[in-house]
């Protein structure tokens, strides 16, 4: 019998962090303030997908070649995932528009470069920043 394995659930939920005894922040009023989820400092993303920071954080880029449809859509699911795994989104903006900087992002403009320089420069951020990957702002914009 062939068993199914979710490949992308297990990825999901690697983590580094020890477990939280849920029964002391459910039953136990003094140990939950000090033990609530809420207020941890979150799960990174595991260190078997790539090298984190000492500090437990990383940094992807996002790349900025058309104009964002929802820039507040997509700052709030940016704000989730850092707060969530302490993954830092760095925007290479290809564009003019600055509109995620709008919303307190670091975003570093690439625009008004010829193409050769804005991928040479790109790959000094990436090197600069420690980028772990970088992709197009369009794939974040796509998910759900």
């Amino acid at each position: 019998m062939i068993v199914e394995i979710g490949y992308a659930e297990i990825l999901a939920n690697l983590s580094r962090n020890k477990p939280i005894d849920l029964d002391q922040v459910v039953f136990d009023q003094k140990k939950s303030a000090a033990l609530n989820p809420l207020v941890s400092s979150g799960v990174p993303v595991p260190g078997t997908l790539w090298k984190l920071r000492e500090d437990g954080h990383s940094f992807i880029g996002l790349r900025i070649k058309k104009p964002v449809a929802e820039p507040e859509t997509l700052a709030a699911k940016l704000c989730s995932i850092a707060l969530e795994r302490q993954v830092h989104p760095v925007f290479l903006s290809y564009i003019s528009q600055k509109v995620m900087q709008h919303y307190g992002f670091r975003v570093e403009q690439l625009s008004g470069l010829p193409p050769e320089a804005q991928q040479q420069f790109e790959q000094q951020l990436v090197s600069f920043w420690g980028l772990a990957l970088v992709i197009d702002v369009s794939e974040i914009e796509n998910l759900g």
